[in-house]
């Protein structure tokens, strides 16, 4: 059996893109997938692993002394199709002796869609009765989940409060008068910029222990994001049939290919700016 090391590094999004791609590649090979998160020990955001919150993630980190030697296929830099790359990496895990290590953020939906099932049964927080049940509450009563990312991200692109603002209408429109809960890593500036809107309120999170925000937000019914992978995670693991998602456009001001938002989500474009 073949075992694949997966560089985890990023926030709780990115690792969950990371996490996904590995689950799909163990479901089509069989291979053993481990985790590498050496990376965490000098991570300039202070960021720290997290994938072993989820339970279907648990016992899967490796040290990095036991991946020494092994063959190493990063995502590639260019625009190249998802299914090419998949492609070279099924056919590097069928050829490998032993070892692989695999290092990218493989943020595309089509990494791992055909393993949603598997995925979404991984990625289940083990959290207190409480937390579940106002989770159960949000789905119920309609709630539009709102993610506003802005601390340390303005070299990513800041969503502008326009768009917020004109999601929220959207939303609205289609939907009817749902409530609006903002989970942000920002409180102030968001109590400031959207505190007038009727029936919304703001969360008081703590981004260094974000998995609370991150189950609530997914057990939203409708979601607004951000142009991060915390929401856009959010969204793809507790949208419904009949929820709506609106993404900004672009994602990154810096990567015009990172485009990682499915066709059945709306776009609102021109809607992030440079810092």
């Amino acid at each position: 059996m073949t075992t694949v090391y997966l560089v985890v590094k990023g926030g709780l999004g990115n690792q969950l893109f990371q996490a996904a791609f590995g689950i799909y590649l163990e479901a089509m090979t069989g291979a053993q997938i481990r985790y590498l998160t050496h990376g965490f020990a000098g991570d300039n955001y202070r960021r720290t692993f997290l994938l072993d919150n989820f339970t279907g993630l648990r016992g899967r980190t490796a040290p990095v002394e036991e991946a020494i030697g092994a063959p190493h296929y990063r995502e590639p830099a260019l625009p190249q199709p998802p299914e090419q790359t998949i492609e070279e990496v099924l056919t590097l895990i069928a050829r490998a002796p032993e070892r692989l290590i695999l290092e990218g953020y493989w943020q595309n939906e089509l990494y791992f869609a055909d393993a949603r099932p598997v995925i979404r049964a991984a990625l289940r927080l083990p959290l207190e009765d409480k937390a579940f049940e106002l989770g159960e509450n949000l789905g119920r009563e309609g709630v539009i989940g709102m993610h506003v990312r802005r601390s340390d991200y303005g070299h990513h692109g800041l969503a502008r409060a326009s768009y917020y603002r004109q999601a929220i209408e959207a939303v609205r429109a289609a939907a009817g008068h749902s409530p609006v809960l903002v989970f942000t890593d920002e409180y102030n500036f968001c109590s400031f910029e959207f505190g007038k809107i009727p029936d919304l309120s703001v969360v008081r999170g703590d981004s260094q222990s974000p998995l609370i925000d991150f189950h609530l937000l997914s057990a939203c019914r409708h979601f607004i994001l951000s142009n991060s992978s915390f929401s856009w995670w959010s969204a793809w693991l507790g949208a419904r049939e009949e929820s709506l998602v609106i993404a900004p456009d672009p994602w990154c001001v810096f990567d015009a290919a990172c485009r990682p938002a499915p066709q059945r989500w709306r776009v609102i474009e021109d809607s992030v700016q440079r810092q």
